[in-house]
């Protein structure tokens, strides 16, 4: 005898397997059938009302029976009206929420068009809007951020140039203490300061890099020594004083010149003896005979006058002292050390 095509309908593969074995072109096995059936639930069981006066189904419910569509329906409609007063109707468009009571809810407060940006009066039930939080960043001036992907903690070859990246303020103070530095203050350059103790209270990273200029490892020795301006550094000369010479001194006359003056010299003759006086220049101070009158009366008896008259002029040469001192030709100063950077 030719069997059906299929049992159930023309999608239904489930008893062509092995354990029923029921298809098209063989032959029907009571075992197949009956493992057909074994998957199948009696009709005898079908529940078309609840077991109890109330029409519902509960746990108390029987697991040896199975409700129509029917019956799960009348008591899904139930369960809704029973619920339903305990959702209140709220206000349209916030969020009901959990209230912490078993069987009801709550409702939090939609803030659509302003959110409290101070954290001493903003509410826990509240719940912002896309508009109410683009709204407060905007008052905030925070639309205008960059975006955090964008920092850049080191300033380096790779990202110097570029315009999308902000180096922080660790990145900044880094690079600048380094990498600028050693761009506008290389190797080689040589600065002022006021004292060795400033010097010994500047920080490590400082000292590392700049070394007083002693002469000790790479640095000049430029101690007493004034920097000037050279086609090529690096050489020492000058000195704090000179010695003149001659040749350091150009041509000169000193010219002097002073009053006539005149005298007299008297020869007077006494007797065997020849009294000898002057004025003038040749005047005696302690002579109390006037010299005039005496010239006069002892002319007589023989006396000579010796009249003289000069008048200083002239050019005086000379030298200074033997061994010369050397002249000091170091101007005014205020004293510093100077500090090389060595790397």
């Amino acid at each position: 005898m030719t069997n059906a095509d299929n049992y159930t309908d023309t999608t239904d593969t489930d008893f062509k397997g092995a354990s029923y074995n029921i298809d098209t072109g063989k032959s029907l096995s009571a075992e197949g059938v009956r493992n057909a059936l074994h998957t199948k639930e009696k009709v005898a069981n079908k529940q078309m009302d609840s077991t109890d006066a109330a029409g519902t189904l509960t746990s108390s419910s029987s697991d040896s029976y199975y409700p129509t569509s029917k019956l799960v329906g009348k008591n899904l409609g139930t369960l809704r009206s029973d619920k339903q007063d305990k959702i209140p109707a709220g206000t349209a468009k916030n969020i009901v929420a959990y209230s912490g009571t078993a069987g009801t809810f709550g409702e939090l407060t939609r803030a659509a068009t302003a959110m409290e940006t101070s954290t001493a009066s903003a509410s826990d039930d509240k719940i912002p809007t896309e508009k109410a939080v683009a709204t407060a960043l905007a008052a905030l001036g925070l639309s205008g951020k960059e975006n955090t992907s964008n920092k850049a903690t080191s300033i380096e070859a790779a990202n110097q140039n570029d315009e999308t990246k902000y180096p922080t303020i660790g990145a900044v103070t880094a690079w600048a203490t380094s990498t600028l530095m050693d761009i506008l203050l290389p190797a080689g350059t040589i600065i002022a300061m006021r004292s060795t103790y400033y010097y010994s209270s500047a920080s490590a990273t400082f000292r590392d890099k700049w070394k007083v200029c002693d002469g000790q490892g790479t640095t000049p020795n430029l101690r007493n020594l004034f920097l000037r301006g050279m086609a090529e550094g690096g050489a020492e000369a000058g000195s704090d004083s000179v010695t003149l010479a001659a040749a350091n001194l150009p041509g000169h006359t000193h010219t002097f010149s002073g009053s006539n003056v005149t005298g007299n010299i008297y020869g007077i003759a006494r007797g065997w003896q020849t009294v000898i006086t002057g004025d003038g220049v040749f005047a005696e101070t302690a002579w109390t005979k006037n010299v005039a009158s005496q010239r006069n009366d002892e002319a007589e008896n023989g006396g000579a006058t010796i009249k003289f008259s000069m008048t200083p002029a002239g050019n005086v040469t000379g030298g200074g002292g033997d061994p010369q001192t050397p002249v000091a030709i170091v101007p005014k100063y205020y004293a510093v050390i100077y500090v090389m950077k060595v790397s």
